[in-house]
């Protein structure tokens, strides 16, 4: 079983994970890349820097991308100050328990445990159209 080190609080994180980040505030769901064959359903495992973990089952997409509903979460949790967060995929038996933990994602020809991300601090900014002055129709 690999591991990516828990020192959250100062975001340093093994080789064995594969770094990214989200977009900041995800409203519906985001991706992760994972390179696991298309339609295979990826149980999922995600800690924050505080310990908490939540587990769901998606489908992998036809990219290699597994999509993570946000309301499986409490509001606000994927927010740009929250820190680092640790996501493993693991096979689930029939009575819920543990088959498998931490499947490696292979990303660019190269196999990790898991993935370690953040939330982008990024705001979204309303652009005018061109040509939008006073008087103009």
């Amino acid at each position: 079983m690999y591991l990516c080190c828990m020192s959250y609080q100062y975001e340093t994180t093994c080789a064995e994970c594969y770094r990214y980040t989200i977009p900041s505030c995800p409203t519906d769901a985001f991706e992760l890349p994972t390179g696991l064959m298309a339609g295979t359903e990826a149980s999922w495992r995600i800690t924050d820097k505080f310990g908490n973990i939540w587990k769901g089952s998606s489908i992998i997409d036809a990219d290699g991308f597994i999509s993570i509903p946000v309301d499986a979460f409490e509001d606000g949790t994927f927010n740009p100050y929250a820190g680092i967060f640790k996501f493993e995929i693991t096979m689930i038996g029939e009575e819920g328990s543990v088959i498998c933990d931490g499947i490696d994602v292979s990303i660019c020809g190269r196999d990790y445990a898991c993935i370690a991300f953040d939330v982008a601090n990024i705001t979204q900014v309303e652009s005018t159209p061109s040509g939008g002055g006073y008087g103009e129709e």
